[in-house]
Order: structure tokens, then sequence, then C-alpha cells
């Protein structure tokens, strides 16, 4: 007689690190639910500590808090990783007994049981390390924080002081100082938490112009400055591009839609971009950020030169504030 089956509705589990994330303690233990190539994605925080209110762990520690006589209120945490599950669509017949073993419980499944759970950890995996690239990514543009998902790498992450050794024996003969940069990340606040669920629920994609936004102050902060110039000025091109494309009328062909995507960006800023922005919902003149031909000025010489004589960190940091101007010209994120 065939053994008994049970039909399981699973769903994956994976964690994640979360460099640069810092929440209110109202955000503790809440998670975004959101739909991500077809797949529902929950990503939750860790819960409050269990113990002491400034008890730290591996996944979150207090940073801030209030004294209450002999007691404190906590009022910030970081956060060291989330928990990222997947429902899965398939239903699985097993054997019931496998919910009172540990995991893989080879001897109680069949060959073609086994390949079928391996199959779907397998696929979730790559889904979770989508949907939680894609969730990061939405915080940064949301939070307007660069560095949300990014390690340092002048952070105590690193670990190490800087060592002198002998090439041909290996000898330690010298340990510099050890250099430890502190960033505290600013608070993301219940409001933008909530707001970051309604877009979650709202988009499927993240424009092309905001996440190379990002990129560029992530590049300015590591002192990549050409890197963080090439990332801004294509964030702001990307941008201007798609204004004029989605304010062209249905009928336009593909040859005219190809030759705006072609065109020099000069030309176009300065003659149809206002024009496009007028026709789409921003009445009235908007003058084109003053930095916005400089950066490209530097961009072309960063492209056919390799260096830009005299772009200093302070420079690239005017700069990539233009190419805010021009994605939050209404004080939100515009495509």
């Amino acid at each position: 007689m065939p053994p008994s089956l049970a039909t399981l509705n699973l769903k994956s589990w994976n964690r994640f690190r979360t460099p640069n994330l810092s929440v209110c303690t109202e955000l503790l233990g809440r998670s975004h639910t959101f739909i991500y190539e077809g797949r529902r994605i929950t990503v939750k925080l860790p819960r409050a500590p269990a113990g002491k209110k400034d008890e730290s762990s591996d996944r979150l520690s207090l940073v801030s808090w209030r004294p209450n006589g002999e007691d404190i209120i906590p009022l910030q945490y970081n956060i060291y990783s989330v928990d990222v599950s997947i429902d899965i669509d398939e239903e699985f017949r097993l054997p019931p007994e496998i919910l009172t073993r540990n995991p893989n419980a080879l001897d109680l499944l069949t060959t073609e049981q086994s390949t079928s759970l391996d199959r779907c950890t397998d696929e979730s995996h790559f889904l979770s390390l989508r949907a939680f690239d894609f969730w990061t990514r939405m915080m940064r543009w949301q939070t307007e924080q660069h560095l949300i998902g990014r390690d340092d790498p002048n952070s105590p992450l690193t670990g190490m002081a800087t060592y002198l050794v002998d090439k041909q024996s290996g000898k330690e003969v010298w340990i510099g100082t050890h250099r430890m940069t502190l960033h505290m990340s600013p608070e993301i606040s219940e409001d933008v938490w909530c707001a970051t669920q309604s877009l979650l629920s709202e988009v499927d994609r993240i424009p092309v112009s905001v996440d190379l936004y990002f990129d560029a102050l992530y590049h300015l902060h590591i002192g990549d400055l050409k890197r963080a110039i090439s990332d801004a000025a294509v964030a702001a091109e990307s941008h201007v591009r798609a204004v004029v494309q989605e304010a062209m009328p249905d009928g336009a062909g593909p040859e005219l839609r190809r030759l705006v995507d072609e065109a020099n960006i000069r030309p176009i800023i300065e003659r149809v971009y206002g024009e496009a922005l007028s026709l789409a919902d921003s009445p009235g003149k908007f003058e084109i950020p003053s930095g916005i031909h400089k950066l490209f000025d530097y961009r072309n010489k960063v492209l056919h030169k390799g260096a830009v004589e005299g772009l200093t960190e302070d420079r690239c940091r005017k700069l990539i504030a233009s190419v805010r101007e021009l994605l939050w010209r209404k004080g939100a994120p515009v495509t």
C-alpha cells in the first residue's frame, strides 16, 4: 500500500544583510509586501529585543534613546538584516512525517520529491536575490539614502588595520593605526515606510535615472569622481529623454522615437524638454538647472580623455545636486 501523502503549501525564506539601514522603534517587526515577477514577496524587519531594551544582536542594535527615570525609551535601531519570503504557488504532495523531522529528511522522500524541492529552492533563491535588490533600490529612492544596502569601504566592517610584512618570510613588521569611520544612517520614519509600501504596490520598476542618481552619490561617497560624474550625466540624460518620449503623441512612429533616443542631448534639453514638461504635468517655464550643461562637459572629458582637470569632490557634489533638481522638480521623484 503506498504511503499517505499530505498537500503542503510552502513559502521560501532567506535572510539578507542590510548595511546602513536604520529605523524608528515603531517599525521593528513591520514588513513590506509586494508583487515581484508575478510572485508575492514579503520583506520583514527584525522584532524588538526580547530582553533589555538596549540589548543588541547580530540583527539589530539600539543607537538612539531617551532617558525615562531609571529606564530608557528606545528611539532608533540600526538593522543588520531582513527576512525575505516568497509564497510558492506550487503545491507539494509529501509524507506528513516530514513536518516532525529535521530539514532534508531524504529517507522519507522519493528521488522525484527531493528533486522537486531542490528545484523550488534554487528558483526561490535567485528570485529572492532579485526581489531584495529591488526592495533596497526602492528604499534608496524613497529615503534618498544612497548607502542603504551598500557596504561602506571605510567602515569597521573591513575589520583590520594595515600591516607591513616581510616579503620573504611573511613576518609582520608593523601594524598601523586601526582607523574606523562610523556612519550614522538617518532614521527611516513610519511615514516613509508606509509611502514605500504604497509605491511597491503601484510600480514594478524603478526608473533608470533614479538608480543612476543614487549610484552617482555612492561613487562620490567612495571618492570615485569620474564614475560619479558619468552616472550623474547618464541619469540626467535618461530622465530628459524619458520625459520627451512620454510627451510625444500616440501616433509618433518608431523612427521619430528612435531619433529622440539617439539625438544629441543638448538641443533636446534646450528646445524640447521644457515643452514636453508643459504638455505633461508641469505648466509654466521650467529653468534647466545651471549645472546640467557643465555636467555633460565633464562627462565628455571623462569619456574622451579619461581624466578631468579641476574636478573636485565639492564641484562633483554640486553637479550631482543639479540632477536632483531635474528628478525631484515637484518635490517627489519623477520618471
